[in-house]
């Protein structure tokens, strides 16, 4: 049996990585990336390959991570899970945005500006108004604006972008701690600007994948926002979407996903955010007939309903399973079948 390494993470969420790899079964050690000895600490033991939680608390440690896997990459070259571009790709909305623009994915319309004069001139322009602005790293909701006249728009170029050479108050971003919005003061967005098309939605869909096990359930809005929302509604999704996630998956090689994808009020369908980490802490993704639930992928089309209980530990259990069965398919089938 492969032993795998468990990387840190600034706020601790390997304990998953951890608790999944106990109660599999699976042999691991814990290696602290985040320490100024991390490349020692990567080669002072012996693994298979690498269980990752790219940060996504702020845009430092997300760019800490970010440096430190590009040469886990290309110098050490052990697999990783999930692969480098995915954990590039996770907190990364200009990333994201530019991997579905090349890779033709649908979504929402979205121009990224890092120029304040070109900024004002597209805000000048023909805009079909109200438009969303996001920052670059956030979840649940977190920094989204609904900017809704040209005036709004240029305020937020005036606060984003560099005047005279020095000054510049930035965007602050904020977040609910324990039901109340505190700002994010060491994570302002600073000299760039991230508009999308404003999509009207009946609701939002969110489908997570870790190996060949989908789930996908609703994201119902609150004040017009679906992210963050913190309300789910239980539906047995569409395969429609379960394919579109499959393809998401084959064409950027990441096994482990969350995508949202937004259902317009024309029926129309709009991917919203790629990530490769989901933080939900239920015990279930997925409910058809009031039971919990997951499809599996069994190739040409078909997918089959199993009942059940599948996401333990916010699913690290099954993104261990996945990735021992990457690099070891005889010996997972092998223990398994016990």
């Amino acid at each position: 049996m492969a032993i795998l390494g468990v990387l840190t993470e600034p706020t601790g969420w390997e304990k998953h990585y951890i608790n999944a790899c106990q109660e599999l079964g699976v042999e691991y050690r814990v290696i602290d990336i985040v320490s100024d000895r991390w490349w020692e600490n990567l080669n002072d033991v012996e693994v298979d390959g690498y269980l990752v939680r790219a940060s996504g608390e702020n845009e430092v440690h997300k760019q800490m991570y970010n440096e430190r896997l590009w040469y886990i990459e290309h110098h050490i070259g052990k697999p990783m899970y999930p692969s480098y571009f995915g954990n590039l790709l996770y907190e990364n909305k200009r990333m994201q945005s530019y991997w579905m623009k090349i890779h033709d994915i649908p979504h929402s319309d979205t121009w990224i500006f890092y120029s304040a004069t070109e900024a004002y001139s597209f805000i000048s322009s023909n805009v079909d108004w109200p438009l969303v602005s996001k920052p670059n790293l956030g979840g649940a909701g977190s920094g989204v604006r609904f900017i809704r006249s040209a005036r709004h728009a240029r305020r937020l170029v005036r606060r984003v972008f560099t005047r005279m050479k020095w000054y510049n108050p930035g965007l602050t971003r904020w977040r609910k701690w324990r039901g109340i919005k505190i700002p994010v003061m060491d994570d302002r967005q600073h000299n760039y600007l991230i508009f999308q098309k404003y999509v009207p939605a009946k609701w939002e869909w969110r489908i997570l994948k870790a190996g060949d096990t989908y789930f996908g359930h609703q994201k119902l809005a609150r004040r017009g926002l679906h992210s963050g929302s913190k309300r789910m509604a239980c539906a047995d999704p569409p395969r429609e979407l379960l394919e579109l996630v499959k393809m998401i998956s084959v064409k950027s090689g990441i096994r482990s996903l969350n995508v949202d994808i937004l259902e317009s009020t024309d029926g129309r369908y709009y991917v919203n955010e790629i990530q490769t980490f989901w933080g939900v802490r239920t015990s279930f993704q997925m409910k058809i007939n009031d039971k919990s639930c997951r499809y599996l992928d069994k190739g040409h089309g078909q997918w089959e309903l199993e009942y059940g209980d599948f996401h333990q530990n916010r699913g690290c259990n099954l993104r261990v399973e996945d990735f021992l069965k990457q690099l070891n398919p005889a010996s997972l089938h092998s223990k398994t079948s016990e």
